[in-house]
């Protein structure tokens, strides 16, 4: 059992590693051998920039009901959710202000205890700027890109409307500079008014939530997908480019 679960540790390693070694060309100063040094120095980290809708409709109590409105849910929901990521996943955090972002946690510097903080702290007030959130989370995973490009980067949009300050085709822009970028766009459609938005067609996973419980299951989804890659202790697989909704995979709870 050993013998074979070794066999296919060492080939989990090996394809990527070769596609890795496929896809990006060496150095002008680097041979192959050092090329696979590196690759197996570096290893795998995980980035991951949550945007959190604070926009005014937050405010309100989700259509399905109940008596707590849905940034009191939010709050409760996300505050689970990044205490039980693993440690080894390096957290941000984006949230609106009126029609522009704000960066709340710093990806590279903030604790997750302090990214917890803040989540305590989400105000539900103005507009949606679903474009420059994606811009402003985009700008903090690319010195993570240009340091290690063989880690996962992952930005996670928590949302109960679409954009409310700029062109609904902006969205598609901003979300391809992601996606072309090897960052994945998970987003948590949390109440949206119809299940066929926008957000569903630029997303690499798309997953609706009308209550509590179905915002806490998808976030546990993506907590699961997150701790995988986190507690590997194998050469990832390779950054190509995440599949939109349509060819990937939508949830519902």
């Amino acid at each position: 059992m050993d013998q074979g679960m070794n066999r296919l540790k060492r080939w989990g390693t090996l394809v990527p590693l070769l596609t890795l070694l496929a896809a990006s060309p060496l150095a002008a100063d680097q041979t192959r051998e050092e090329r696979v040094e590196a690759i197996m120095t570096e290893g795998m980290e995980t980035n991951l920039v949550v945007i959190a809708d604070t926009s005014g409709s937050m405010a309100e109590r989700p259509a399905s009901g109940g008596s707590r409105s849905k940034i009191d849910i939010a709050r409760e929901a996300l505050a689970r959710f990044l205490s039980t990521l693993p440690k080894a996943v390096r957290v941000g955090m984006v949230i609106y202000d009126g029609c522009d972002t704000r960066i709340v946690a710093a990806l590279d510097t903030a604790t997750r205890e302090s990214v917890v903080a803040e989540v305590d702290r989400l105000p539900a007030r103005g507009k949606t700027p679903i474009v420059d959130s994606l811009s402003q989370a985009l700008e903090q995973l690319k010195p993570r890109l240009e340091k290690n490009p063989y880690g996962r980067n992952v930005v996670l949009l928590v949302t109960d409307g679409e954009e409310t300050c700029k062109a609904q085709g902006m969205v598609r822009e901003a979300a391809a500079r992601l996606t072309d970028g090897f960052i994945e766009l998970i987003i948590i459609g949390f109440d949206l008014p119809s299940q066929d938005t926008d957000l569903k067609q630029v997303a690499t996973r798309y997953y609706l939530a009308s209550d509590s419980r179905e915002l806490s299951e998808g976030l546990a989804t993506v907590q699961g997908e997150l701790a995988v890659d986190a507690t590997v202790d194998t050469i990832p697989g390779t950054p190509t480019r995440p599949s939109p909704a349509s060819q990937g995979m939508e949830g519902q709870w």
